[in-house]
């Protein structure tokens, strides 16, 4: 039996159907190799970070950070902070990257060719094709799962479900290329903002600081506010 009413199954067909159509939209820009493969090289800091922030983000990554916190309180936002870091550390220097946007290289296995040898493009290139599908292939298995328990689609239909939705992906990205995605990723970054801001307000708007403060320091005790507790304690234990 469906979980969702009405108005959630229009909701989310009204977003696969604009998801869609800005990926089928870009076509009209791609005229080069250039423009399909890097957006011509125009994609500014901004619509950069907000792609990249929505490529890294997607249900199962919200599925696993919240496995994260139960298990670690608000020591998991040290992960967080550390990627914020390293993030910020990179585009303010422009390690490793600036040099390689003035090489003008589309991929990183082109720049291997340039550095060694064709024979060292084609491996870097198939064992980055095959490790992406190693990696994709679990995100498919996770995400239907979780659209199973959401949705209340049997499960007989969700393998159907999870096909369509990577046609309609493989479709405009097939298409559009980068620009496809640029478009298409910059959306879905407005949506996951909008959806986790309200999320996060609405929690906290129910359970409240004091109340979550005081359940991880009854459950977690140290290790929930110091990520470095554990080993501490080993540490001690050791010496």
């Amino acid at each position: 039996m469906s979980h969702f009413t009405p108005l959630d199954w229009a909701i989310a067909g009204f977003t696969l159907l604009v998801t869609l159509g800005l990926g089928l939209y870009a076509k009209r820009y791609v005229g080069r190799l250039e423009d399909y493969l890097v957006a011509n090289r125009g994609m500014g800091v901004y619509l950069g970070t907000a792609s990249l922030v929505s490529t890294e983000i997607g249900i199962i990554t919200y599925m696993y950070q919240a496995q994260f916190g139960f298990l670690a309180g608000f020591s998991a936002f040290a992960v967080g902070l550390i990627t914020i870091a390293v993030c910020y550390a990179v585009g303010r220097t422009g390690f490793v990257i600036t040099r390689l946007r003035e090489m003008e290289i589309m991929t990183v296995p082109e720049y291997f060719e340039r550095r060694y040898t064709r024979g060292v493009r084609v491996l870097a290139g198939a064992l980055m094709a095959f490790g992406g599908s190693l990696n994709l292939g679990i995100f498919p298995l996770i995400e239907a799962r979780f659209l199973t328990i959401l949705t209340g689609i049997d499960a007989r239909y969700v393998t159907w479900t999870m096909a369509g939705l990577l046609l309609i992906a493989l479709a405009y990205t097939a298409i559009g290329g980068m620009v496809s995605l640029l478009l298409t990723n910059y959306l879905q970054y407005l949506l996951l903002a909008a959806g986790t801001v309200a999320v996060t307000l609405a929690c906290l708007r129910a359970t409240g600081w004091p109340a979550l403060g005081a359940a991880v320091r009854r459950h977690l005790d140290g290790r929930g506010f110091d990520p470095l507790a554990d080993f501490k304690r080993r540490q001690i234990m050791i010496e």
